[in-house]
């Protein structure tokens, strides 16, 4: 199972060390498997859709800005996910 810590930055167009919002989610997140990352996104969206902020294109957006840096078969998986998440068709 993956985890956030192995996170590898593909082609340096984005250095991690000088984002500290990067820097956040990686302490918060870095040691959780797969099925708790997936849990606490859930948890995410559900208090965004409460509160009127969830916005499906930015979350689409997330996942392509994640794909260099993720297995196909991980990007792949995140993205049913987040289809499923938005209502979409699988």
């Amino acid at each position: 199972m993956k985890q956030l810590r192995n996170f590898k930055c593909g082609d340096g167009e984005f250095d991690p060390n000088q984002d500290p919002d990067f820097s956040a989610a990686m302490k918060k997140y870095g040691g959780m498997g797969e099925d708790e990352l997936i849990n606490q996104l859930l948890i995410s969206v559900r208090n965004s859709r409460a509160n009127g902020t969830y916005d499906p294109s930015q979350m689409q957006g997330y996942v392509e800005m994640l794909k260099p840096h993720i297995t196909e078969a991980q990007y792949e998986k995140l993205k049913n996910i987040v289809n499923i998440i938005n209502g979409e068709n699988v």
